[in-house]
């Protein structure tokens, strides 16, 4: 595609999502008397109707992706738009169809031909011609990108209207970052190719394309090359040029006969050297090397065919999901999320959910996520971590991980005594305030009474000697042992709140909850609900030995490996990488089994760096690693991760002789000047779920192993998108010795 035929079909596109962006605004304002919708289309099993009321939204999400059929459908047309709001089935005033990208048609965007039908009446996805996916900021449109599947004609496969007629164009049709609002499309409009096409026009000239760039007939485009195509077929780049035309290769349209398969169902992907080339490849890698600021990126628009299919499980279903290190997990949590809140029709097995909890680790997790959450949908997605929980139930500003920890501090049957505790004496205790009532309760369980001995004899003389030891309610607080004990009582004995009612709850780093915190998830399900659980996680990155080690045991915990609809599936293993480099997975995999070493990273980057010190000069080096690293990712993040707290703080200190200064936005980041670098100093327990562009890894012979295996220690080499430097002065671990680039000095 010529540049300037590019420039105009983003100055449409762009013209299109104002359009969108002002409508959607308008129904959100309109909320007194309800989304105004155009009638339900025969195929709602693709398209959706919409909800009856809309849901209203601090801000809009832009248009996502428009997708050409090789054939007019009678709901569809011959292209339609997938838009960023939930729930909408909208025509625009020049008859432009827009979908969200969760109504079961926005599968032909993200999944091409290989979409499964959601019913006979559907839309066959060998339909499909091609896929064109927007770059956005913000709300506004920068970039596009096309890929066409094999049998489709590039020319003419997106024509510049996407109705009946082509409108006057409204007062604000192009949009770029810089203005506070979408500019006409006089002016320079940004390229493929990131300059400019200038488009001076007189006022009141029309912005009418010529009737050859409507048909989509261009000369002078050349044949796609071997280099240009993806798998199964499909052509992508600005550059492509005609593929096999439609009466050549002839593509079925709907009503072809393929049969329906269920959402969220797929054949086992590719791996090792089949790995599936990803989609919309050049705005993915574009974003992937954008710098990291915090918060995750948002990804509506390049979700990869194997994460739409695992965010639009069917939410009555329970669902497990196990992956290396960024291959996407917390991205799918996210969108899991918001999908499961997001209205649906009678096609896509199962109804809106109303009240769906997103549970993480930590706060830093909550902080990079919710963002990304806030952006989907506005209510029924509780983002929480679990610091943030235990501390609320155990009324108690504490770490949620003390260093001292034990087995016992965290078993399920902590759980089980204290609900069964709290049903025993709930006559007496219904008299009591909420904080007398968990005094009553510890202090029953804790005290040599009759409650204590018969709920703790089944359950082990190490125990019933713990809970002895705690000598009564106040020492118990003083005593960080007893911080997830103290919990389960104000969970029961009402402190639940807000956080409870729960129709399916989503768990990022599932490898990490442990026993007793399991049975508090468990406890803000809605009275009466089946559980449903969407569980992400990586066994490998297990941070201690009290978590389960397998995803079969995690569902015996969970009672989910009974023989039926309710089970815990099998885990879905996702094999691509997306966030990390090949060299620092590969890196980083050296601590794994050999047969668990399989990287099939999208990204390549340096060799991870290796810097030995003295003793007394690991401080300063990582101190000076981490700002060499800050001045490369000025716009971006970097992370020190250091196993020993002790470590951490000296480093701190160091940074901030050197002038950095706690962020004042409440991360606990440091920065040196307000627009630079975010440096973040972390325990490899902060770390977890969160990403950077670059990280330095502090004594890797400090990391504690656990079963065997260096949880810990790969969850923090892998944090690092783009570079990876190690400081160390004791020996290297054995899997890791002698690996990397070695740097003198």
């Amino acid at each position: 595609m010529s540049e300037q035929r590019h420039a105009d079909e983003l100055a449409w596109e762009q013209s299109v999502n104002a359009r969108y962006i002002r409508q959607a605004r308008a129904d959100a304002a309109d909320s007194g008397r309800g989304l105004e919708t155009v009638a339900a289309p025969s195929s709602t099993g693709w398209t959706g109707s919409g909800p009856k009321k809309p849901i209203p939204r601090g801000r809009t999400t832009p248009l996502c992706g428009r997708v050409a059929l090789a054939a007019d459908d009678e709901d569809l047309g011959r292209s339609f738009y997938v838009g960023g709001e939930g729930g909408r089935f909208t025509r625009l005033d020049d008859g432009a169809i827009v979908v969200s990208w969760a109504a079961p048609a926005a599968q032909l965007f993200y999944v091409g031909r290989e979409a499964r039908t959601a019913g006979p009446e559907g839309v066959d996805p060998r339909g499909v011609a091609a896929r064109r996916t927007f770059k956005a900021q913000d709300q506004h449109l920068l970039d596009f990108d096309d890929e066409y599947e094999s049998g489709a004609d590039p020319e003419i496969a997106f024509p510049l209207r996407a109705g009946l007629h082509i409108p006057k164009p409204p007062g604000v049709t192009a949009d770029g970052p810089a203005q506070p609002s979408a500019p006409t499309l006089e002016g320079p409009v940004r390229s493929a190719r990131g300059r400019s096409a200038d488009r001076h026009r007189a006022p009141g000239t029309t912005t009418e394309p010529p009737a050859d760039r409507i048909a989509g007939a261009v000369p002078g485009t050349a044949a796609a090359s071997p280099a240009q195509r993806t798998a199964g077929g499909a052509t992508t780049g600005r550059d492509t040029a005609r593929a096999t035309r439609p009466e050549e290769q002839p593509v079925p349209t709907s009503g072809s006969g393929r049969g329906p398969r269920p959402l969220g169902r797929e054949p086992p992907q590719p791996s090792g050297s089949d790995a599936v080339r990803p989609r919309a490849e050049r705005l993915l890698r574009e974003a992937l090397d954008a710098p990291k600021t915090g918060e995750l990126a948002p990804v509506l628009a390049t979700l990869q065919p194997e994460q739409y299919r695992l965010v639009t499980w069917p939410s009555g279903e329970n669902l497990a999901v196990q992956g290396h290190p960024g291959t996407g997990k917390t991205i799918i949590a996210a969108h899991r999320a918001g999908f499961l809140v997001l209205p649906k029709d009678a096609d896509d097995q199962g109804p809106r959910l109303h009240k769906v909890a997103l549970v993480g680790p930590s706060d830093r997790w909550k902080a990079h996520i919710q963002p990304t959450v806030t952006r989907l949908v506005d209510e029924g997605v509780d983002v929480l971590s679990l610091e943030e929980l235990v501390r609320g139930w155990a009324d108690l500003p504490r770490a949620l991980h003390p260093t001292s920890e034990q087995e016992l501090h965290s078993r399920w049957a902590i759980g089980r005594i204290v609900d069964r505790a709290a049903s025993t004496q709930s006559s007496r205790l219904r008299d009591y305030k909420p904080a007398a009532r968990v005094r009553e309760l510890v202090n029953s369980l804790v005290h040599d009474t009759a409650v204590h001995r018969r709920l703790t004899r089944p359950e082990g003389a190490d125990l019933r000697a713990w809970l002895r030891a705690a000598g009564d309610y106040e020492q118990a607080r003083r005593d960080t042992s007893y911080l997830l004990l103290l919990a389960a009582a104000g969970l029961v004995a009402g402190r639940a709140g807000r956080h409870s009612g729960y129709q399916h709850i989503v768990v990022d780093e599932a490898q990490d909850i442990r026993p007793v915190e399991w049975w508090m998830l468990a406890k803000m399900f809605r009275a009466g609900t089946k559980e449903r659980w969407s569980l992400f996680g990586d066994m490998n990155q297990r941070r201690s030995d009290f978590t389960w080690k397998s995803w079969a045991s995690l569902a015996d915990l969970l009672q989910l490996s009974a023989e039926d609809a309710d089970q815990l599936p099998e885990p879905e293993n996702l094999r691509n990488g997306y966030r990390s480099t090949r060299q620092i997975l590969s890196y980083a995999g050296a601590l794994l089994p050999r047969g668990e070493r399989a990287n099939h990273a999208f990204r390549n980057g340096p060799e991870p760096s290796v810097r030995q010190a003295g003793p007394k000069q690991v401080v300063s080096v990582a101190t000076e690693a981490a700002e060499r690293l800050t001045i490369r990712h000025h716009q971006g993040s970097v992370a020190v991760i250091s196993y020993r707290q002790e470590i951490a703080d000296e480093i701190e200190r160091s940074l901030t002789k050197r002038q950095w200064r706690r962020d004042s936005e409440g991360d606990r980041s440091l920065r040196r000047d307000h627009r630079g670098c975010r440096l973040s100093v972390l325990r490899p327990v902060e770390a977890r779920g969160l990403e950077f562009d670059a990280a330095v890894v502090v004594e890797p012979a400090d990391f504690r192993p656990n079963m065997g295996r260096h949880g810990e220690l790969y969850t923090s080499l892998t944090r690092a998108n783009q570079e990876l430097v190690i400081v160390h002065s004791k020996a290297m671990p054995k899997p890791i010795s002698g690996r990397g680039n070695r740097v003198r000095g």
